[in-house]
């Protein structure tokens, strides 16, 4: 889910304000941004690739994301390829919905069943989903030029990885460099941007009954900057086996 994620909507969102600045240019602009996007039919990357044929992808989401920006203040100009003025934001977004499984693909983490092989997913199982990530950047573009109204209200697809979701609030053209002042361009909706040093961390959850063919079989895999993007053993699995492999 962290790993890939839109196309152009409708600019719907709801705007948080805080904290009253002093910077050129603005007055009474809040440090805080904030919006909601819907999103449907998103792609979401697996950490057990072997046998993949989906380019990856173990199965299709449907959430509700929410997003926010802070505002930290000035920067030294290092930090903006000895661009000046240099500005420093924290990001965060917050995902709430579903999964489910793309059936004929291997599970998407290294956890097994019964102490056996991971069978491939075979019933179109569905689960929770729920999860957040942590951004740190910098760009030349203070709070006063970005704006919670240029992030869409809805997304299909995978448009926009979500390494890069904050600079959504940002004017097209704008320049980012991550937490340790190495340039990542601008937005590009195909993905490859990565603000910061942040964490994630996303739980997928499918309790008993959710399978279909093996009603009491439940699993859960928690994908982790801490635990190797998922790929830890004790992070769990997503588990949708058939009859013949409960």
């Amino acid at each position: 889910m962290r790993k890939y994620w839109l196309t152009a909507a409708i600019p719907v969102a709801a705007v948080a304000a805080t904290l009253a600045l002093s910077i050129p240019g603005a007055s009474a602009t809040s440090t805080t941004l904030s919006a909601k996007t819907t999103m449907t039919n998103r792609d979401d990357s697996a950490a057990n690739t072997a046998g993949n044929t989906n380019g990856g992808n173990w199965a299709k989401d449907n959430f509700t994301r929410g997003s926010s920006i802070v505002f930290k203040g000035a920067a030294s100009a290092s930090n903006c390829g000895s661009t000046s003025p240099c500005y420093s934001y924290t990001g965060k977004v917050s995902d709430v919905g579903t999964f489910t499984v793309d059936t004929g693909q291997p599970s998407p983490g290294f956890g097994d069943l019964n102490g056996g092989t991971d069978p491939t997913m075979a019933v179109p199982l569905k689960g929770a989903l729920k999860g957040s990530q942590t951004y740190a950047f910098f760009t030349t573009v203070p709070i006063s030029g970005a704006s919670a109204s240029n992030v869409p209200a809805s997304n299909a697809g995978d448009t926009y990885n979500s390494g890069e979701w904050p600079e959504l609030y940002f004017p097209a053209g704008t320049e980012f460099w991550d937490s340790g002042g190495n340039d990542q361009g601008t937005l590009n909706p195909a993905g490859g941007g990565y603000l910061g040093t942040g964490s994630f961390t996303y739980t997928y959850t499918a309790a008993p009954g959710h399978d279909a063919d093996c009603k009491n079989v439940s699993s859960q895999w928690v994908d982790a900057s801490s635990d190797n993007s998922g790929s830890d053993p004790a992070g769990g699995n997503i588990l949708a086996p058939d009859a013949a492999h409960c």
